[in-house]
């Protein structure tokens, strides 16, 4: 059953994109929860079930995935950015606290160097700043099996590339429960793909100036740690934390994630 003060929301972007919204509590700060690639409002839900009782927590969709809309043509971590902004306009939130994990963490970036003032402090997880050839590789591949409509493939792909083989060793019963549950649009995925290939955050002039939690997961094999490190030199106020984790830290250990974030955000 939902909390007495869940909602959600559209919001409807200037170039005709609805991009949901979901609202959970109604007292302290506002955190806004930006997911990856393929990923939904709903690859949060163990930082809504633990943190919804002492924060606001927002979870958005970014276009082309989860409930919000899908447009048929491609589209920028930018413009991603600028949907995450336009949302907590709507909904009149003082400055929140940004999390993004991978994708979303590409899109934090670009949100808070376009408009700082809706940011109080950002949290970083498994991102980069500028791709490099393994990853560029990487998501083209991804985008390849989109396009030719290989969902079973490309979700296997994922996987392996999301959890460390520790946790696999640890919950087999996650390979079926992925593989089986997962439901991303592969139109939007294919999009999405080609905006992550064109992230170069890193070959702007822009400097993130909020205090900025970054969380690396040593066994990442996706977004290799040195590429997350790589972007110290375009955040001037950073704090680094490292788990024992693959790509996806808020999955493998959520509780240990939300300490982090939290410790953080008191501060």
């Amino acid at each position: 059953m939902r909390d007495k003060h869940y909602s959600n929301h559209i919001y409807s972007t200037p170039d005709g994109v609805d991009i949901f919204v979901e609202v959970h509590g109604k007292r302290g700060r506002p955190i806004v929860f930006i997911p990856g690639l393929g990923d939904n409002h709903l690859s949060w839900k163990a930082q809504v079930r633990e943190l919804s009782n002492d924060y606001r927590i927002i979870v958005i969709d970014n276009r082309g995935a989860g409930n919000s809309s899908v447009p048929l043509e491609p589209y920028s971590i930018a413009q991603m950015a600028d949907d995450a902004h336009g949302a907590v306009k709507m909904l009149d939130l003082p400055p929140v606290i940004a999390v993004g994990v991978s994708m979303g963490g590409a899109i934090c970036q670009q949100w808070a160097a376009r408009n700082p003032s809706d940011i109080e402090r950002l949290v970083l997880s498994s991102t980069w700043g500028r791709p490099d050839v393994f990853i560029s590789t990487l998501f083209k591949h991804w985008k390849c099996l989109a396009e030719r409509g290989d969902r079973r493939a490309l979700i296997e792909s994922i996987l392996l590339f999301c959890y460390s083989p520790s946790y696999l060793h640890r919950f087999p019963e996650t390979v079926r429960s992925f593989v089986d549950g997962e439901t991303l649009n592969l139109i939007g995925f294919v999009f999405a793909a080609q905006a992550c290939c064109d992230h170069d955050f890193l070959g702007t002039d822009k400097l993130i100036e909020h205090p900025t939690l970054m969380i690396i997961g040593e066994e990442d094999i996706l977004i290799r740690p040195e590429l997350s490190y790589s972007l110290l030199k375009a955040i001037q106020n950073t704090r680094v934390e490292k788990m024992p984790t693959g790509h996806m830290t808020y999955w493998e250990e959520p509780t240990a994630f939300n300490e982090l974030l939290t410790s953080f955000i008191a501060v």
